[in-house]
Order: structure tokens, then C-alpha cells, then sequence
């Protein structure tokens, strides 16, 4: 009976150490994502820096490139952070534009997005995160389309 008894204890025992071993290794994999989505917002602010001197410059070209640029580091940070929560979080969006909307409102309304969704990823709020990146990713598909249509 004894030797039963160990054996059950023993098994116990490694299932429990394996299980910690398991929870550690998600808790590093959601710190490894949320390290490259704090990266991928970083990326994308910075071409959205790029984006405003190019503005002033009636760069057109040059805007638009960074725009896509900053618009495939944010769609990648939404998707780091979906992985984070688990599955596809089911939100809705509001369309943060109202008609017609102005490049350079668009534009500081994206930076002031991603600073909030930086902000909060940086503290954990990985939902509300998700939710800011995917409004930026909206207003900055917008952005484009304006671009479009001043050709």
C-alpha cells in the first residue's frame, strides 16, 4: 500500500511541477507577444512621425509609404495582441471619421491612439490595447483612401 501511496505522491508531484512549468512557459510566450506589439507600435509611431513632416511637405508619395508602412505595423501589433487574449477579441468599432475628415486631424488622431494603446499595453490592458490599435488601423486605412482620392 505504501509503495502505492508513493507512487500516486510521486506522480502528483511531477504533474503539478510539469503544470507550473506549463503556466510559466504561457506567461513568457503572452510577454514575448506583448514585447513585439509594444515594438510594432513603436515602429508605427514613428513612421506616423515621419508621415506629419512629410505632411508639411506635400510629399504625397512619401506620406502614403509611411502611412502603409505604419498601417502594417499596427494590423501585426493587433494580431500580437489577439494571440495575448486568447482568441479574436468580439468588439465593435466605431468609425472614427465623420464624413470626409481632414488629413492632418486623421493623422494626429492616429498618434494620440497609438500613444493611449502603447500606454496601456505597457500596463497590461491588453483588450483596451487591441481596441485603440484597431481604431488607428481604421483611421489609417482612411487616411490612405483621402490620399487616394487627391490624385
Amino acid at each position: 500500500m505504501d509503495k502505492y501511496l508513493n507512487l500516486t505522491q510521486t506522480i502528483e508531484k511531477e504533474v503539478s511541477e510539469r503544470a507550473g512549468e506549463a503556466i510559466e512557459e504561457r506567461k513568457s510566450i503572452k510577454e514575448l507577444l506583448q514585447g513585439k506589439a509594444l515594438k510594432a507600435l513603436e515602429e508605427a509611431r514613428a513612421l506616423l512621425d515621419k508621415s506629419v513632416e512629410e505632411l508639411l511637405k506635400k510629399d504625397y508619395m512619401e506620406l502614403k509609404r509611411n502611412l502603409w508602412l505604419a498601417s502594417s505595423n499596427t494590423e501585426y501589433a493587433a494580431f500580437l495582441l489577439a494571440k495575448t487574449l486568447g482568441e479574436k477579441p468580439r468588439i465593435t468599432l466605431k468609425n472614427p471619421v465623420k464624413g470626409e475628415g481632414d488629413l492632418d486631424g486623421l493623422l494626429a488622431y492616429s498618434i494620440q491612439n497609438l500613444e493611449e494603446a502603447y500606454f496601456n499595453l505597457e500596463r497590461g490592458g491588453n483588450l483596451e490595447a487591441y481596441k485603440l490599435v484597431k481604431t488607428t488601423r481604421l483611421t489609417l486605412t482612411k487616411l490612405l483612401e483621402l490620399l487616394e482620392k487627391k490624385k
